[in-house]
């Protein structure tokens, strides 16, 4: 143990320091919620990160626009938890900034609603001119990088620079949240190949712009699920990530020809979560599965459970049918009518089969 007149002697010469690279299990704080960043086909390069918040109903991820463009159409691992997402639309706002509305990540794991975020900037850095760059890591974890703020305009930008050369800020850490405590200042952009100097947007013009353009979307825009029929439910969220765009788990109730959700799962169950129409408590009593026909590498039965919520938050689960599943031909499971908003499909591995693909086609609740 050090002696505390030591420790302080080399703390005033710069030779210790109280700061280190943090790694972290869950969200630090509310409405700090982030993502990594990850190009769709269920690929596991991380290519930046992602600051995940809510727009009334809409959630939505803020991110450099140079990682929306390398990952093509993005897909989102969420900090602290399982939950998968993928864009639906995104919009370049300017100076390197864009935003993509999400799918697959549930209200709960999506951050707070933009307009209950601080904009503070300048006084927290008149408090502590050293901050955090926040990092989302592969696992989920997060690490927070102590860097010092050498440049702020006052208006857009800040400049970082590394406290130590051991922990240099790199690429891959794009639009990771700049924090002073628990609070957002700002969110990176790029770092200088030359200088290793990290550039940020401040958070108050960063929001602004944000808030600016979801007044000018008019929020939630409806659901193309929905718009085409009323009567259906919407997929919410699924635990494992498509094997390309195409094959988005939202395919799975839409009454138009579409290639279905296809997936390699990395863990099981393979979920998928339903909200009824208007999330409002219906009464079903059957759900149609359907998969595709046989192909090498792919599986042709699994083991399924149904279980129902009726709760806004889906945290009542029961159970209301298990057994096993055909995928080679469509598959009607019946049960007693049930009333529930919310209704999880948990597929398992059949002990009997290798493949490693599952390849879904539609998924009606009836």
């Amino acid at each position: 143990m050090i002696d505390r007149s030591i420790m302080l002697a080399l703390m005033s010469i710069g030779l210790f320091s109280l700061t280190t690279t943090a790694k972290t299990q869950s969200p630090l704080a509310t409405g700090n919620t982030s993502a990594v960043v990850r190009a769709p086909g269920g690929s596991e390069l991380e290519i930046g990160q992602a600051w995940l918040m809510r727009s009334g109903e809409t959630c939505i991820a803020v991110m450099p626009w140079h990682v929306i463009e390398e990952a093509g159409r993005p897909s989102f691992l969420v900090e602290g938890s399982k939950a998968l997402g993928e864009s639906t639309e995104v919009t370049d706002l300017g100076d390197d900034v864009g935003v993509a509305v999400v799918a697959g990540v549930p209200a709960r794991a999506c951050g707070v609603q933009l307009g209950s975020m601080s904009r503070v900037v300048d006084d927290a850095l008149a408090r502590s001119p050293q901050v955090n760059v926040r990092t989302v890591l592969g696992d989920g974890t997060v690490s927070a990088s102590p860097a010092s703020v050498v440049d702020n305009d006052g208006e857009r930008f800040l400049r970082l620079s590394p406290i130590s050369q051991r922990m240099t800020i790199r690429k891959g850490q794009s639009g990771s949240l700049v924090m002073v405590g628990d609070r957002v200042v700002g969110q990176l952009l790029s770092v200088g190949a030359r200088d290793g100097l990290g550039k940020a947007l401040r958070v108050d013009d960063l929001l602004g712009r944000v808030s600016a353009h979801m007044r000018q979307r008019g929020g939630a825009a409806p659901n193309a699920q929905t718009a085409r029929c009323s009567s259906c439910w919407k997929v919410t969220s699924w635990s494992a990530q498509a094997a390309g765009p195409e094959y988005s788990a939202t395919n799975l109730t839409l009454d138009r020809p579409n290639p279905g959700w296809r997936v390699k799962p990395l863990s099981w169950p393979l979920t998928i979560e339903l909200l009824s129409a208007n999330g409002e408590i219906v009464t079903f009593e059957g759900v149609t599965l359907t998969g595709s026909a046989p192909q090498p590498g792919h599986h042709s039965s699994l083991r399924y459970q149904l279980l129902v919520s009726s709760s806004e938050t889906g945290n009542d689960w029961r159970p209301i049918k298990n057994g096993g599943l055909d995928l080679s031909a469509p598959a009607q499971i019946s049960f007693l009518p049930t009333r529930s908003r919310r209704l999880r499909v948990e597929l398992f591995r059949d002990s009997s089969g290798q493949s490693e693909w599952v390849h879904l086609k539609s998924l009606n609740v009836r």
